[in-house]
């Protein structure tokens, strides 16, 4: 998901912000191995926050 808000300023300036949220829902994807003990493997990256800010001239 990304949130994201730009301000024009004087001219060609202007001011951005976004905010990517990674994993919204919290999930945890399966995915199947052939080797090891278990047949799941279990990936867990987890809810992740991205701040990002600039200026475009």
């Amino acid at each position: 998901m990304r949130i994201a808000y730009e301000q024009k300023l004087a001219k060609d300036i202007s001011v951005f912000i976004n905010l990517d949220i990674n994993n919204v829902l919290n999930k945890i994807n399966e995915a199947s191995a052939t080797s090891g003990t278990s047949p799941i493997i279990k990936y867990e990256p987890g809810r992740q926050f991205w701040l990002e800010a600039g200026v475009k001239w």
